[in-house]
């Protein structure tokens, strides 16, 4: 029956339905060069590459974000070590308000047989408030620069009241106690400073002799001069005890220090 309707078919029926076929069959013919083109599939190989990448960039940062057991241990071990480090350092650093312990009370203590304790503080004070943090050595230096200066300011009063004095013997024992600082005692400190600086015990030691002569000598020399030696008393009485104390000071940080 199914042929028998085709075959019954008017013509222009069958011609419109040939045509039909055609023109499909004649699309498909032209879609397949585009099908089939190199751009075509260069296209297709680009997304099955993106595909891939996109699973292999998920796979690695599923597994890039996983810490191992290695890598665990390491950071445990490196905040343990951190914490350790605080602690230590907690316990190195000075106690908050503590007081710093006064080296010039220690010191003075330990030459105080040789030298009054209130003088040798007050002294060692009155360089600057570094001294009372510096170590025995630095007083020695300290001490060997003030008596430095007292005998030089000494030596001046001196030669100064000498060109007053109009009684021959006064002015003669003045002039005497300026030669004494300026010549002898001043520079054996200055000396004996740069070599006690060096730590050459020997070589400072050996200019005591000449350190604190003058206090005692121009004493000696104004004995027949009541007023000049009166006016000089002052200035003999702290150089002596200045070079006292460097003496003391020097034989402690040589033996002890």
């Amino acid at each position: 029956m199914a042929r028998a309707v085709q075959a019954d078919q008017p013509p222009e029926e069958k011609r419109k339905s040939d045509g039909t076929n055609t023109n499909t069959s004649l699309a498909c013919m032209h879609m397949l060069p585009f099908i089939s083109s190199p751009t075509h599939n260069h296209t297709r190989k680009q997304i099955r590459a993106s595909e891939r990448a996109r699973s292999h960039f998920t796979s690695f940062s599923v597994v890039s974000v996983r810490p191992t057991t290695t890598t665990s241990t390491m950071t445990t071990r490196s905040s343990s070590l951190l914490l350790l480090a605080l602690a230590l350092a907690v316990q190195a650093a000075p106690t908050a308000g503590a007081p710093a312990a006064d080296t010039v009370a220690d010191s003075c203590n330990a030459i105080r047989d040789f030298v009054d304790y209130a003088f040798c503080a007050a002294a060692l004070r009155s360089s600057g408030p570094g001294a009372s943090t510096a170590d025995r050595h630095a007083h020695l230096l300290i001490a060997a620069d003030l008596a430095a200066a007292r005998g030089t300011s000494a030596r001046d009063a001196a030669t100064a009241m000498a060109r007053d004095e109009r009684d021959p013997g006064a002015r003669d024992g003045m002039e005497a106690c300026g030669i004494l600082y300026g010549a002898t005692s001043v520079p054996a400190l200055q000396f004996m400073r740069g070599y006690a600086a060096a730590r050459a015990w020997d070589r400072a030691r050996s200019l005591l002799s000449l350190t604190g002569q003058a206090g005692i000598g121009c004493e000696a020399a104004l004995a027949g001069a009541a007023a000049a030696k009166g006016r000089m008393a002052a200035a003999n009485r702290e150089f002596d005890q200045l070079t006292t104390m460097a003496t003391a000071l020097l034989n402690r940080v040589d033996h002890v220090g």
